[in-house]
Protein backbone atom coordinates (compact mmCIF):
# COMPACT_ATOMS: atom_id res chain seq x y z
CA UNK A 1 0.00 0.00 0.00
CA UNK A 2 2.54 2.18 0.97
CA UNK A 3 4.28 1.87 -2.37
CA UNK A 4 1.50 2.71 -4.54
CA UNK A 5 0.55 5.68 -2.53
CA UNK A 6 4.36 6.96 -3.78
CA UNK A 7 4.04 5.49 -7.15
CA UNK A 8 0.20 7.24 -7.73
CA UNK A 9 1.62 10.45 -6.20
CA UNK A 10 -1.02 10.24 -3.02
CA UNK A 11 1.85 10.80 -0.44
CA UNK A 12 3.19 13.69 -2.16
CA UNK A 13 -0.11 15.33 -2.45
CA UNK A 14 -0.54 14.88 1.31
CA UNK A 15 -0.04 17.05 4.12
CA UNK A 16 1.98 14.39 5.98
CA UNK A 17 5.50 15.91 4.36
CA UNK A 18 7.00 12.62 3.98
CA UNK A 19 6.46 8.58 3.50
CA UNK A 20 7.21 8.31 7.00
CA UNK A 21 4.49 11.53 8.35
CA UNK A 22 1.76 9.73 5.75
CA UNK A 23 2.25 6.03 7.23
CA UNK A 24 2.01 7.00 10.84
CA UNK A 25 -1.30 9.41 9.87
CA UNK A 26 -2.81 6.26 8.07
CA UNK A 27 -1.48 3.29 10.60
CA UNK A 28 -1.64 5.11 13.69
CA UNK A 29 -0.50 2.27 15.71
CA UNK A 30 2.81 1.86 14.57
CA UNK A 31 5.24 3.36 16.77
CA UNK A 32 7.77 6.26 14.74
CA UNK A 33 10.43 4.22 14.34
CA UNK A 34 8.29 1.43 12.87
CA UNK A 35 7.06 3.93 10.32
CA UNK A 36 10.32 5.18 9.16
CA UNK A 37 10.95 1.48 9.09
CA UNK A 38 8.56 1.11 6.76
CA UNK A 39 9.56 3.62 4.98
CA UNK A 40 13.01 2.83 4.21
CA UNK A 41 11.74 -0.70 3.24
CA UNK A 42 9.95 0.30 0.12
CA UNK A 43 12.43 2.84 -0.67
CA UNK A 44 15.38 0.29 -1.35
CA UNK A 45 13.23 -2.77 -2.11
CA UNK A 46 12.30 -0.86 -5.30
CA UNK A 47 14.98 -2.09 -6.62
CA UNK A 48 15.00 -5.14 -9.01
CA UNK A 49 17.56 -7.18 -7.47
CA UNK A 50 16.00 -6.67 -3.99
CA UNK A 51 12.30 -7.55 -4.87
CA UNK A 52 13.36 -11.29 -3.38
CA UNK A 53 13.35 -8.79 0.15
CA UNK A 54 9.83 -7.25 -0.35
CA UNK A 55 8.19 -10.43 -1.14
CA UNK A 56 9.69 -12.06 1.95
CA UNK A 57 8.22 -9.48 4.45
CA UNK A 58 5.14 -9.56 2.33
CA UNK A 59 4.91 -13.24 2.99
CA UNK A 60 5.64 -12.24 6.35
CA UNK A 61 8.29 -14.82 6.90
CA UNK A 62 10.93 -11.65 7.35
CA UNK A 63 10.09 -8.91 9.54
CA UNK A 64 10.41 -5.01 8.31
CA UNK A 65 13.92 -4.77 10.70
CA UNK A 66 15.11 -7.78 9.40
CA UNK A 67 14.18 -7.08 5.85
CA UNK A 68 16.44 -3.64 6.54
CA UNK A 69 19.26 -5.66 7.54
CA UNK A 70 19.16 -7.79 4.54
CA UNK A 71 19.15 -4.70 2.04
CA UNK A 72 22.15 -2.80 4.12
CA UNK A 73 24.26 -5.63 4.40
CA UNK A 74 23.66 -6.66 1.09
CA UNK A 75 24.43 -3.35 -0.48
CA UNK A 76 27.45 -3.90 1.55
CA UNK A 77 28.96 -6.96 0.12
CA UNK A 78 27.41 -6.42 -3.78
CA UNK A 79 30.24 -5.02 -4.91
CA UNK A 80 32.79 -7.46 -3.03
CA UNK A 81 31.06 -10.71 -4.43
CA UNK A 82 32.14 -12.64 -7.82
CA UNK A 83 29.08 -11.70 -9.79
CA UNK A 84 26.97 -14.64 -10.40
CA UNK A 85 26.93 -15.48 -6.27
CA UNK A 86 24.56 -12.48 -5.83
CA UNK A 87 21.32 -14.21 -5.87
CA UNK A 88 22.70 -16.86 -4.00
CA UNK A 89 23.90 -14.48 -1.34
CA UNK A 90 20.69 -12.59 -1.12
CA UNK A 91 18.54 -16.17 -0.59
CA UNK A 92 21.20 -17.13 2.01
CA UNK A 93 20.33 -13.86 3.72
CA UNK A 94 16.40 -13.83 3.71
CA UNK A 95 17.05 -17.72 4.85
CA UNK A 96 18.84 -16.35 8.34
CA UNK A 97 17.24 -13.38 8.82
CA UNK A 98 13.48 -15.54 8.93
CA UNK A 99 15.45 -18.13 11.32
CA UNK A 100 17.42 -15.80 13.40
CA UNK A 101 16.38 -11.92 12.59
CA UNK A 102 19.15 -9.18 11.79
CA UNK A 103 21.55 -10.48 14.63
CA UNK A 104 22.02 -13.32 12.29
CA UNK A 105 21.95 -11.80 9.34
CA UNK A 106 24.67 -9.75 10.60
CA UNK A 107 27.19 -12.55 11.84
CA UNK A 108 27.09 -14.10 8.25
CA UNK A 109 29.17 -10.93 6.40
CA UNK A 110 32.40 -13.16 6.83
CA UNK A 111 31.41 -16.91 5.98
CA UNK A 112 29.76 -14.81 2.71
CA UNK A 113 33.07 -13.43 2.08
CA UNK A 114 34.92 -16.34 2.59
CA UNK A 115 32.86 -18.34 0.28
CA UNK A 116 30.88 -15.92 -2.55
CA UNK A 117 33.97 -12.94 -2.01
CA UNK A 118 36.47 -11.59 -4.84
CA UNK A 119 40.15 -12.53 -3.64
CA UNK A 120 41.36 -10.92 -0.51
CA UNK A 121 37.99 -9.25 0.37
CA UNK A 122 37.71 -10.91 3.70
CA UNK A 123 41.63 -10.74 4.31
CA UNK A 124 40.90 -7.11 3.92
CA UNK A 125 38.70 -6.93 6.24
CA UNK A 126 40.35 -8.42 8.87
CA UNK A 127 43.65 -6.59 8.24
CA UNK A 128 41.30 -3.40 8.67
CA UNK A 129 40.15 -4.82 12.24
CA UNK A 130 43.42 -5.61 13.05
CA UNK A 131 44.17 -1.85 13.02
CA UNK A 132 41.55 -1.44 15.01
CA UNK A 133 43.09 -3.40 18.44
CA UNK A 134 43.26 -1.41 21.34
CA UNK A 135 42.99 -1.50 25.02
CA UNK A 136 42.03 1.25 27.18
CA UNK A 137 43.86 2.72 30.20
CA UNK A 138 41.60 2.00 33.36
CA UNK A 139 39.40 4.23 34.63
CA UNK A 140 39.34 3.93 38.20
CA UNK A 141 36.16 4.37 40.24
CA UNK A 142 35.48 5.65 44.07
CA UNK A 143 35.43 1.85 45.30
CA UNK A 144 39.16 1.55 43.49
CA UNK A 145 37.45 -0.97 41.00
CA UNK A 146 39.15 -0.61 37.27
CA UNK A 147 37.16 -0.66 34.30
CA UNK A 148 39.02 -1.00 30.81
CA UNK A 149 37.86 -1.27 27.37
CA UNK A 150 39.32 -3.90 24.95
CA UNK A 151 38.97 -4.10 21.15
CA UNK A 152 40.35 -7.19 19.42
CA UNK A 153 40.24 -8.68 16.15
CA UNK A 154 39.08 -12.12 15.32
CA UNK A 155 42.45 -13.70 15.57
CA UNK A 156 43.31 -11.66 18.57
CA UNK A 157 39.62 -12.73 20.24
CA UNK A 158 39.88 -16.60 19.21
CA UNK A 159 43.63 -16.37 20.89
CA UNK A 160 42.17 -14.86 24.39
CA UNK A 161 39.04 -17.15 24.34
CA UNK A 162 41.23 -20.09 23.82
CA UNK A 163 43.66 -18.78 26.72
CA UNK A 164 40.48 -17.87 29.15
CA UNK A 165 38.92 -20.76 28.43
CA UNK A 166 39.61 -23.28 30.44
CA UNK A 167 40.53 -21.24 33.58
CA UNK A 168 36.90 -19.85 33.25
CA UNK A 169 34.59 -23.10 33.48
CA UNK A 170 32.87 -23.87 36.43
CA UNK A 171 34.58 -25.21 39.36
CA UNK A 172 32.06 -26.99 41.91
CA UNK A 173 33.09 -27.05 45.35
CA UNK A 174 34.85 -29.96 47.22
CA UNK A 175 31.41 -31.23 48.47
CA UNK A 176 29.87 -30.92 44.41
CA UNK A 177 28.13 -27.64 45.43
CA UNK A 178 27.35 -24.99 42.12
CA UNK A 179 29.72 -22.39 41.16
CA UNK A 180 28.37 -19.38 42.36
CA UNK A 181 30.26 -17.02 40.13
CA UNK A 182 28.12 -15.63 37.38
CA UNK A 183 30.63 -15.77 33.82
CA UNK A 184 32.00 -12.29 33.62
CA UNK A 185 33.25 -12.87 36.84
CA UNK A 186 34.86 -16.27 36.05
CA UNK A 187 36.48 -14.57 32.69
CA UNK A 188 37.74 -12.22 34.24
CA UNK A 189 39.45 -14.20 37.16
CA UNK A 190 40.38 -15.82 34.44
CA UNK A 191 42.05 -13.27 32.16
CA UNK A 192 44.14 -12.49 35.50
CA UNK A 193 45.37 -15.87 35.81
CA UNK A 194 46.76 -16.17 32.79
CA UNK A 195 48.75 -12.70 32.98
CA UNK A 196 49.74 -13.93 36.20
CA UNK A 197 51.05 -17.34 34.68
CA UNK A 198 52.92 -15.62 31.84
CA UNK A 199 54.21 -13.35 34.09
CA UNK A 200 55.40 -15.82 35.99
CA UNK A 201 56.60 -17.94 33.33
CA UNK A 202 58.63 -14.84 32.28
CA UNK A 203 60.73 -14.61 35.69
CA UNK A 204 61.65 -18.13 35.48
CA UNK A 205 63.07 -17.72 32.03
CA UNK A 206 64.42 -14.91 32.94
CA UNK A 207 66.42 -15.84 36.19
CA UNK A 208 67.31 -19.13 34.39
CA UNK A 209 68.40 -17.74 31.66
CA UNK A 210 66.06 -20.09 29.69
CA UNK A 211 63.37 -19.50 26.72
CA UNK A 212 59.66 -20.14 28.02
CA UNK A 213 59.23 -23.19 25.29
CA UNK A 214 55.45 -24.01 26.12
CA UNK A 215 53.20 -21.74 24.08
CA UNK A 216 50.60 -19.44 26.46
CA UNK A 217 47.62 -20.75 24.65
CA UNK A 218 46.48 -23.65 22.36
CA UNK A 219 44.64 -22.21 19.14
CA UNK A 220 43.06 -25.15 16.94
CA UNK A 221 42.13 -23.95 13.72
CA UNK A 222 40.56 -26.06 10.76
CA UNK A 223 41.28 -25.62 7.21
CA UNK A 224 41.31 -26.70 3.91
CA UNK A 225 44.77 -27.82 3.09
CA UNK A 226 43.92 -26.29 -1.01
CA UNK A 227 42.49 -22.92 0.59
CA UNK A 228 45.44 -22.40 3.13
CA UNK A 229 48.05 -23.19 0.10
CA UNK A 230 46.42 -21.17 -2.05
CA UNK A 231 44.96 -18.03 0.07
CA UNK A 232 41.52 -18.79 -0.02
CA UNK A 233 38.41 -19.07 1.99
CA UNK A 234 39.33 -18.90 6.05
CA UNK A 235 40.56 -20.93 8.75
CA UNK A 236 37.71 -21.93 11.79
CA UNK A 237 38.22 -21.44 15.17
CA UNK A 238 37.15 -24.88 17.42
CA UNK A 239 37.31 -25.71 20.93
CA UNK A 240 36.76 -22.20 23.03
CA UNK A 241 33.57 -19.55 23.25
CA UNK A 242 35.32 -18.33 19.82
CA UNK A 243 33.91 -21.61 18.11
CA UNK A 244 32.72 -21.06 14.27
CA UNK A 245 34.58 -17.64 14.24
CA UNK A 246 36.18 -17.33 11.04
CA UNK A 247 39.76 -16.65 10.54
CA UNK A 248 41.35 -14.91 6.74
CA UNK A 249 43.55 -17.18 4.68
CA UNK A 250 47.12 -14.93 5.34
CA UNK A 251 46.18 -14.37 9.47
CA UNK A 252 45.64 -18.01 8.94
CA UNK A 253 49.23 -18.72 7.28
CA UNK A 254 50.87 -16.33 9.56
CA UNK A 255 49.34 -17.99 12.53
CA UNK A 256 50.48 -21.73 11.20
CA UNK A 257 54.18 -19.94 11.06
CA UNK A 258 54.46 -18.04 14.51
CA UNK A 259 52.05 -19.69 16.54
CA UNK A 260 53.37 -22.89 15.70
CA UNK A 261 50.06 -24.24 14.33
CA UNK A 262 50.78 -28.29 13.39
CA UNK A 263 48.36 -29.25 10.47
CA UNK A 264 46.68 -32.73 11.22
CA UNK A 265 45.14 -35.10 8.22
CA UNK A 266 42.66 -36.60 9.75
CA UNK A 267 41.23 -40.17 8.27
CA UNK A 268 37.24 -40.47 7.42
CA UNK A 269 36.34 -43.04 10.28
CA UNK A 270 39.67 -42.07 12.47
CA UNK A 271 40.98 -45.48 11.81
CA UNK A 272 44.50 -44.20 12.93
CA UNK A 273 43.38 -42.62 16.26
CA UNK A 274 41.84 -46.36 16.99
CA UNK A 275 43.24 -47.71 20.30
CA UNK A 276 41.00 -50.70 20.54
CA UNK A 277 40.83 -51.93 24.39
CA UNK A 278 43.73 -51.27 25.33
CA UNK A 279 43.48 -47.99 26.89
CA UNK A 280 39.85 -46.72 28.39
CA UNK A 281 40.43 -42.90 28.13
CA UNK A 282 40.84 -41.24 25.39
CA UNK A 283 44.37 -39.83 24.44
CA UNK A 284 45.29 -36.10 23.69
CA UNK A 285 45.01 -36.80 20.37
CA UNK A 286 41.65 -38.28 20.61
CA UNK A 287 39.98 -35.68 22.48
CA UNK A 288 41.41 -32.72 20.14
CA UNK A 289 39.51 -35.54 17.34
CA UNK A 290 36.58 -35.10 19.35
CA UNK A 291 36.73 -30.96 19.62
CA UNK A 292 36.66 -31.30 15.62
CA UNK A 293 33.73 -33.88 15.56
CA UNK A 294 31.63 -32.54 18.27
CA UNK A 295 32.61 -28.73 18.41
CA UNK A 296 31.06 -28.52 21.83
CA UNK A 297 29.14 -30.42 24.38
CA UNK A 298 26.71 -33.40 23.00
CA UNK A 299 24.12 -32.96 25.12
CA UNK A 300 20.65 -31.71 23.14
CA UNK A 301 20.27 -28.16 23.28
CA UNK A 302 23.96 -27.43 25.41
CA UNK A 303 26.05 -24.67 23.83
CA UNK A 304 29.23 -25.42 26.42
CA UNK A 305 32.73 -24.80 24.29
CA UNK A 306 34.32 -28.05 23.92
CA UNK A 307 37.24 -27.37 26.23
CA UNK A 308 34.75 -27.63 29.37
CA UNK A 309 34.18 -31.32 27.73
CA UNK A 310 35.69 -34.77 28.99
CA UNK A 311 35.45 -37.23 26.43
CA UNK A 312 32.84 -40.22 27.52
CA UNK A 313 31.61 -43.61 26.16
CA UNK A 314 28.13 -42.95 24.68
CA UNK A 315 27.00 -45.94 26.90
CA UNK A 316 26.25 -45.69 30.60
CA UNK A 317 28.89 -46.65 33.02
CA UNK A 318 32.77 -46.31 33.27
CA UNK A 319 33.57 -50.08 32.09
CA UNK A 320 31.01 -50.17 28.98
CA UNK A 321 32.68 -52.35 26.26
CA UNK A 322 33.89 -51.55 23.18
CA UNK A 323 36.77 -50.02 21.93
CA UNK A 324 38.23 -46.41 22.78
CA UNK A 325 37.94 -44.77 19.50
CA UNK A 326 37.26 -41.32 17.88
CA UNK A 327 34.04 -42.98 16.72
CA UNK A 328 33.23 -44.07 20.08
CA UNK A 329 33.47 -41.67 22.72
CA UNK A 330 31.34 -38.51 22.63
CA UNK A 331 32.32 -34.86 24.04
CA UNK A 332 30.04 -34.17 27.02
CA UNK A 333 29.58 -31.75 29.52
CA UNK A 334 31.61 -32.49 32.85
CA UNK A 335 28.56 -31.89 34.67
CA UNK A 336 25.89 -34.75 35.07
CA UNK A 337 21.88 -33.99 34.26
CA UNK A 338 20.47 -37.03 33.42
CA UNK A 339 21.02 -40.53 32.74
CA UNK A 340 20.99 -40.93 28.56
CA UNK A 341 23.56 -42.34 26.70
CA UNK A 342 25.44 -38.90 25.71
CA UNK A 343 25.16 -37.63 29.13
CA UNK A 344 28.65 -37.26 31.47
CA UNK A 345 28.48 -40.14 34.39
CA UNK A 346 29.53 -39.11 37.64
CA UNK A 347 27.93 -41.01 40.46
CA UNK A 348 29.14 -38.79 43.15
CA UNK A 349 27.69 -35.46 41.71
CA UNK A 350 24.36 -34.48 42.63
CA UNK A 351 22.31 -33.97 39.26
CA UNK A 352 22.96 -30.19 37.98
CA UNK A 353 22.26 -28.22 35.36
CA UNK A 354 24.78 -27.39 32.60
CA UNK A 355 27.01 -24.74 32.67
CA UNK A 356 26.86 -24.08 36.73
Amino acid sequence: MVAEAESRGEVAASQAGSTTGWIAGHAPSLAAAGAGQLARLVRDTHRADLAPVRDAVLAGTVSVPAGLTVCSEFAALRHRLVDEAAPTVLAGMLELAASHGSPGVRRLRPALLAAYGMDGELQKDADQAARLVALTRGLVDELGSVTYRLTLDPEGAAVLEAAIGPLSAPTPDPRGGRDLRDPALRRGEALIEVCRRVAAAAAVAEATDRPIGAPKATLLLTMHHDDLAQRLGAATVLGSAASGTLVAPETARKLACDAQVIPAVLGRTGEILDLGRASRLASAAQLTTLWFRDRGCTFPGCDVPAHWCDAHHASTGSTAAGPTSATSPCCADDITRSPIETACMHPSRPLRSCGT
